[in-house]
């Protein structure tokens, strides 16, 4: 392993890589990584796994894969043995001499194309109800959707002053008039077209995270040191825990740094 880990290494400081960037695009913890690199076999796993964190990290780096493949199996043997023919021979069910030998007369061939059809007609009957019994959603009018826009808008400005209450009132004079994004608030969904937005978290210590997505949907994630969890969503997401310096947060690819005030309120918000 000492070889492997030498040739990625001096790859990855050839093109002025650091382990935080290979770990975000491989999806591979830094701890795992440079147990790679410095050949730590304890804090390693398995060669099944393994082997496919070496070539994915080999993949980031460009590295030569045959040349990549021989250095690993030098050092700890291939995870795919290859099979000799006489091997192959020797454990395959001969089957054709025996179908060759077997004569099948007229009768049995009308008998066999009886069966097939009367198969392959239950199947497509089969097929047919199903798509008989679904039923098609009508589209709903444009007008109809500007109505509950402006239904939700207002409902929205009892709760929140910031929405201005001129530009819901022309919403429901105007219903052809596109609500613009001062109009409604960041926790507002606009649609399934808008911007989706990605935090990559990492575990610097064991620790719990409680993640709100809008504000309804809720959950709690424990992390184990080096753990890395990946959240997608097009609603406002708030991360909760004891310390935001037992976790790193990457936001849309960028490390997202906190201020004292979320220190403070110990939240993270995107």
């Amino acid at each position: 392993m000492k070889s492997v880990g030498e040739y990625l290494k001096n790859l990855r400081i050839t093109q002025d890589h650091t382990l935080e960037q290979a770990a975000l695009v491989t999806k591979i913890s830094k701890g795992t990584l440079t147990a790679i690199e410095n050949a730590d076999l304890k804090n390693l796993p398995a060669k099944s796994y393994l082997r496919g964190f070496v070539f994915s990290y080999g993949k980031f780096l460009g590295a030569d894969s045959k040349h990549l493949e021989k250095l690993f199996a030098q050092e700890l043997g291939s995870t795919n043995p290859e099979v000799t023919q006489e091997e192959i021979s020797k454990n395959t069910w001969k089957t054709v001499p025996l179908i060759s030998s077997f004569q099948l007369n007229a009768k049995t061939y009308v008998v066999c194309s009886l069966i097939a059809l009367t198969l392959l007609a239950v199947a497509t009957q089969k097929v047919f109800q199903k798509y008989k019994k679904e039923t098609i959603v009508p589209d709903v009018e444009v007008t109809q959707l500007q109505d509950n826009a402006g239904k939700a808008i207002e409902s929205k400005v009892s709760a929140d002053s910031t929405v201005d209450n001129n530009a819901v009132a022309s919403t429901q004079q105007n219903p052809q008039r596109l609500t613009t994004a001062a109009e409604i608030n960041q926790n507002t969904f606009i649609s399934p077209q808008a911007f989706t937005k990605e935090v990559l978290i990492e575990a610097n210590q064991d620790t719990a995270i409680k993640i709100k997505i809008g504000t309804t949907q809720e959950k709690m994630v424990k992390l184990l040191k080096g753990d890395f969890h990946t959240i997608k969503a097009k609603s406002k997401i708030t991360l909760e825990t004891v310390d935001l310096n037992d976790i790193k947060v990457i936001y849309n690819g960028t490390l997202r740094a906190a201020n004292e005030n979320e220190i403070k309120a110990k939240t993270l918000s995107f």
